[in-house]
């Protein structure tokens, strides 16, 4: 399933990746294309997708890590 912007539905989105990353420069180039690097530092508000066109963040964090652990 293709994710779209909650604020102008375009499907231009690239998602946020928290952790320490290390890329040579062309696998940072590539990384950029679908991913954005955010840092360490992550809480509960941290988003989890960056739309390309409106250029808003969205998603939430919290709501994604509970999703993938709370399976009954």
């Amino acid at each position: 399933m293709e994710t779209t912007c909650l604020f102008c539905k375009s499907n231009k989105i690239r998602t946020f990746v928290y952790g320490e990353l290390s890329f040579t420069e062309k696998e940072l180039a590539d990384f950029q294309k679908h991913s954005i690097a955010a840092g360490c530092i992550t809480n509960n508000d941290s988003p989890t997708h960056h739309c390309d066109t409106c250029n808003r963040d969205f998603g939430n964090h919290e709501k994604t890590q509970n999703e993938g652990t709370n399976r009954e």
